[in-house]
């Protein structure tokens, strides 16, 4: 089935991880978003997600992100089970590794920081 799209399905498993700020979900629980595999449609949660993009406040932000969790959480339109936890260990001949931030996905935000001691 090269280069079909399958959509008539019951259940589907993915993955993402795409950091820490929510926005970057948009893509895939707003309405006809090229990312949103499931379909999914919800008005309130297409409206909190474009507030959400455009609010500069972080508290006002992250009301409205914690709104969007509760919606999605309420139409299940995902069941998380796992997490993977990664543990990063370094040798101590390396300095600067809290310079270099620890990020998801790509571990360290800025490897140009870490230098041989």
């Amino acid at each position: 089935m090269s280069g079909m799209l399958m959509k008539d399905f019951d259940l589907a498993i993915s993955g993402y991880i795409m950091g820490y700020d929510p926005d970057a979900y948009r893509i895939l629980y707003s309405t006809g978003s090229s990312s949103n595999y499931s379909h999914y449609s919800n008005k309130e949660v297409d409206k909190l997600l474009e507030e959400g993009a455009g609010e500069s406040d972080t508290t006002k932000r992250g009301e409205i992100y914690k709104k969007v969790q509760e919606l999605l959480a309420e139409d299940a339109v995902i069941y998380p089970f796992a997490y993977t936890k990664t543990i990063v260990a370094f040798d101590k001949q390396y300095g600067g590794i809290d310079r270099a931030v620890l990020k998801p996905v790509v571990i360290l935000e800025d490897l140009s920081k870490i230098h041989h001691k």
